[in-house]
């Protein structure tokens, strides 16, 4: 069920187009930079540990009590592009929701070129269950940037997107709810991160 992200870095795989469509993914999107950390993690082994079936993002997912967790193969016409489909069951502490919600991840992969190590993951969130769930959705873009043979640096934005315009109470409500949701989500995502650089350089 669970597959490895692609990490092939050869360039027979990439061309000057692809090259070009990773360097303007690099960019930040628009809404709020959550995560800009450099880590003592080779870009590649960082890849590994967020977006593979590593033992990583199990302990993560867990601690976070994310439930009935799927992925999809990484698939695509390219190694430098390409997707897969995660969904799993988050616990919901609002006292007048349900008390769990399915949730849908699309990620979409860009790989850098070789000589500079690194990729790009998009990935849209589709939250199902909850208030106003068909106004809205959430985009992250992970950057993961080579710095050094076994030094990386990970840029997380994220944004909320809307399918149609609320009213601005209904806006302002799901602002701070999604808002409050992300950054908490990403605080944790750091927090683990930092442990387990200091894990790697303890071994």
């Amino acid at each position: 069920l669970f597959t490895g992200v692609p990490t092939d870095m050869s360039n027979s795989s990439s061309s000057t187009q692809d090259e070009a469509e990773v360097e303007a993914f690099f960019t930040d999107l628009p809404g709020r930079l959550l995560i800009n950390a450099v880590y003592h993690v080779g870009a590649e082994r960082l890849q590994q540990m967020l977006f593979s079936d590593s033992q990583f993002i199990h302990s993560f997912l867990d601690q976070r009590k994310f439930t009935d967790v799927t992925l999809s193969s990484w698939s695509g016409d390219s190694k430098c592009h390409q997707s897969r489909v995660m969904t799993y069951t988050i616990p919901i502490s609002n006292p007048l929701g349900p008390k769990a919600a399915p949730v849908v991840e699309t990620q979409t992969l860009f790989r850098a070129s070789s000589k500079n190590g690194g990729c790009v993951v998009d990935t849209e969130v589709v939250t199902q269950g909850i208030p106003y769930q068909d106004y809205f959705y959430t985009v992250h873009r992970y950057c993961i940037t080579k710095v050094a043979k076994s030094k990386a640096r990970l840029r997380v934005s994220s944004e909320i997107r809307y399918r149609k315009q609320p009213w601005s109470f209904v806006k302002t409500f799901i602002e701070k709810n999604a808002w409050s949701g992300v950054e908490e989500f990403f605080q944790h995502l750091e927090l683990a991160l930092v442990q387990a650089e200091k894990s790697l350089l303890e071994e």
